[in-house]
């Protein structure tokens, strides 16, 4: 029995050794706007490839008071990380799912980013929303995932730029981070305005 409680209180100090604190701030649906350290439990699930996970409830630590605010009530957090700021923005994806994604472009073409931490298969996947100018229909895909050339061919019909890209292999549609490169090239060459 003392074995075992050895092992949880090595846990607990384990886990709040890897606590990651950002200078941040938190946009309420309430129009209030919480100012202080967002905190993540665990810096290494939270922090990949450039970009916060998402998470059902933040932490934020203001005026020596902690409060955890589910996603529900929240807009968007801002963190600084380094000498960057980036907003994550709580976006419906499906039928009242929503996820805190970071916007990679904008222009005529939006798309959101987010990174979802898998435990079961231990590791992280990444899902990209991307939607039009005056085009009710929106792409939500998970990447990397077989049959997303097709995908993307169909929903970038309309920008021959865009196509050449994909076609051509110029990026590689299985390295989500390249998908960028597409909102880019669509903003600047097939404007849908």
């Amino acid at each position: 029995m003392k074995t075992v409680s050895i092992c949880f209180v090595l846990i607990f100090i384990c886990s709040k050794t890897y606590a990651a604190k950002f200078e941040g701030y938190i946009v309420m649906k309430s129009n209030d706007t919480i100012f202080g350290t967002l905190i993540f439990s665990d810096a290494k699930l939270h922090r990949l490839h450039g970009e916060m996970t998402d998470t059902k409830v933040l932490k934020i630590e203001s005026l020596d008071n902690e409060q955890k605010i589910h996603r529900e009530a929240v807009i968007c957090y801002a963190l600084k990380f380094v000498d960057t700021w980036e907003t994550y923005w709580n976006i419906e994806v499906v039928n009242g799912i929503n996820m805190f994604m970071k916007k990679i472009s904008s222009g005529s073409l939006t798309m959101y980013s987010s990174l979802s931490w898998n435990p079961i298969e231990n590791m992280s996947r990444r899902f990209i929303l991307m939607q039009k100018v005056n085009d009710p229909d929106r792409l939500f895909i998970e990447c990397p995932e077989p049959g997303n050339r097709k995908v993307l061919l169909d929903f970038f019909k309309d920008c021959p730029a865009v196509i050449n890209l994909i076609e051509n292999k110029s990026i590689k549609v299985n390295n989500c981070t390249e998908w960028e490169v597409l909102g880019t090239t669509y903003n600047k060459t097939c404007r849908n305005e």
